[in-house]
């Protein structure tokens, strides 16, 4: 159990490894906490307003946040020491990940624009709202009508996966910024989540098996991806954690939330509590029944 927080919990994330977690709330600060005793590692205070989201980097370094102060900060996570800040925005910035080679961090906007920056070249705007394609020309990410909520990219950086107020989940050709796939229906979807394998996106309550591997593109056809029953694998909905369609435990009203993190292992689920206290699941071998 993580304790220190007066108010809502706006995001948590783990690092690649596990090992930590990174929370923010409204108060404009984050934490940074030692996800195996709890303890708290570092505080990080610069943004001006509330921040919605924060994502580690792969090697576990370096933490991104993204506020709704229009600006995006990276911090470097055993020290707290902020490196860079990020401005371009025009609009709130509700969703920030950083791609594998962590050379690459894609962001969200609430005025329907998605940004990929180049974190290596101490660009002090953004790089470019759009995915490169292989001429290095810029091809524009549009699609979606509504506020973007959550972004993600795949373990290999080769997909990336977007959630929108206008109820779909796409997924795109990261280097091309090709539309590969639109999932319809899909009401406020908050929490997104490539598995360790490509093969799996995790959403809020739900899990869809990808029929593709690293080297073959996402067919633009509906066969390319299977929706499994809700509530299979590791989740959770407002009164339950969920697994393998089973409910797991039952969340007291004080531990409920409508935010959630996974883990990039899927062993372990972070929740959010609007009481101001984080908690942490463990399970073992999420996944070794569907794969």
């Amino acid at each position: 159990m993580l304790e220190g927080y007066s108010g809502w919990v706006c995001s948590v994330a783990f690092s690649t490894n596990s090992k930590l977690l990174a929370s923010a709330l409204y108060d404009d600060t984050i934490k940074i906490w030692d996800a195996a005793i709890g303890t708290l590692q570092q505080m990080l205070e610069g943004h001006s307003d509330w921040v919605h989201s924060v994502a580690f980097s792969t090697d576990s370094k370096l933490l991104v946040s993204a506020s709704n102060d229009c600006t995006i900060k990276i911090w470097d996570a055993a020290t707290g020491t902020l490196q860079q800040t990020l401005e371009g925005h025009s609009d709130s910035v509700n969703s920030v990940a950083f791609s594998t080679d962590s050379k690459l961090l894609v962001s969200a906007s609430r005025n329907r624009t998605i940004k990929i920056w180049n974190t290596l070249e101490g660009y002090s705007g953004w790089v470019h709202s759009v995915a490169f394609s292989t001429d290095s020309k810029l091809l524009i990410l549009e699609g979606h009508n509504d506020s973007i909520n959550s972004i993600a990219f795949s373990a290999d950086s080769k997909l990336l996966t977007s959630a929108s107020n206008d109820s779909t989940i796409k997924i795109w050709d990261a280097a091309t910024g090709t539309l590969q796939q639109t999932l319809e229906n899909h009401i406020s979807t908050r929490n997104l989540l490539f598995d360790i394998t490509n093969s799996i996106l995790i959403i809020d309550t739900s899990y869809f098996k990808l029929n593709i591997n690293s080297n073959i593109p996402l067919p633009s056809s509906s066969q390319a991806i299977n929706n499994r029953s809700h509530h299979q694998g590791l989740s959770i909905n407002k009164f339950w954690v969920i697994w393998n369609d089973q409910n797991l435990l039952w969340l007291p009203p004080d531990f409920r939330s409508e935010s959630f993190t996974i883990s990039h292992t899927g062993s372990k689920l972070a929740i959010e509590c609007r009481s101001g206290r984080v908690f942490i699941i463990e399970i073992d071998n999420p996944y070794s029944n569907i794969l």
